[in-house]
């Protein structure tokens, strides 16, 4: 019987017997030697050893006898407990199932509700804000409005003031130009009765002139008549 070394990279052991080499559990890829060997070989490429040591007995073929009275009842009732089992494992299997089913569906309603919530919230959000606008906006018109108002008020004063200054002169006028007129109408009175050392043509021509004065005069008084009334007009609609 050969005896064996055994070396694992650093260290030579041995030598050691098959039986040794048994206790030693070596595998089939351990690195061993003997006298008569040329070089180191794996355990499992030497004939010896793995005949003895790494031998595997063939399968060992089941032979199941044929079951006795007791034992059919035995696998009878083996067999309904495993249909029960069965039954058992379809029902929790179901009841899995339909917890999974309740959870993720659960799971789209919440996630569904939540999308319709943050949609509303967003849908109330911009109506909150174009509210804001529109108040903004009523407010800038309202302001705007009153400005204009007051612009109004102010040149519809100013214009009063105007309207009523001119009206006062027109009144001063009215009384110096009718004065006039009054004095030319004596002049004309004058100037038709007295022939004291003038001619005809002279007295024509005082006269004419006199008379283009009243002509002159009135018109000045229609005038400032006319303007007059145009402006009490204007006065009302200001009122």
């Amino acid at each position: 019987m050969n005896t064996y070394y055994l070396h694992d990279g650093t260290i030579l052991n041995g030598p050691f017997t098959l039986d040794e080499l048994k206790a030693k559990k070596i595998t089939k890829i351990t690195s061993v030697w003997c006298e008569g060997m040329e070089d180191w070989k794996h355990a499992g490429k030497v004939e010896e050893l793995k005949k003895t040591l790494f031998s595997t007995p063939p399968p060992i073929r089941s032979f199941v006898a044929p079951p006795t009275g007791s034992e059919n009842d035995y696998i009878t009732e083996i067999k309904k407990f495993a249909r029960l089992n069965k039954k058992t494992l379809f029902l929790v299997g179901g009841m899995v199932v339909l917890i999974i089913g309740t959870l993720i569906f659960n799971s789209i309603l919440e996630s569904r509700s939540l999308k319709l919530k943050e949609r509303n919230n967003r849908t109330e959000y911009n109506n909150n804000q174009y509210k804001i606008q529109q108040k903004e906006i009523e407010d800038q018109k309202s302001f705007i409005a009153e400005q204009q108002r007051i612009e109004l008020e102010r040149i519809e004063k100013e214009r009063k003031l105007t309207i009523n200054d001119r009206l006062s002169e027109i009144k001063n006028l009215l009384a110096a130009t009718r004065s006039n007129l009054n004095n030319s109408k004596y002049e004309l009175n004058d100037a038709q009765e007295f022939q004291f050392l003038r001619s005809n043509e002279e007295r024509e021509d005082d006269i004419s002139a006199v008379e283009n004065n009243i002509i002159r005069w009135r018109n000045e008084i229609a005038q400032l008549e006319k303007e007059m009334s145009l402006l009490y007009l204007e006065l009302e609609k200001i009122h």
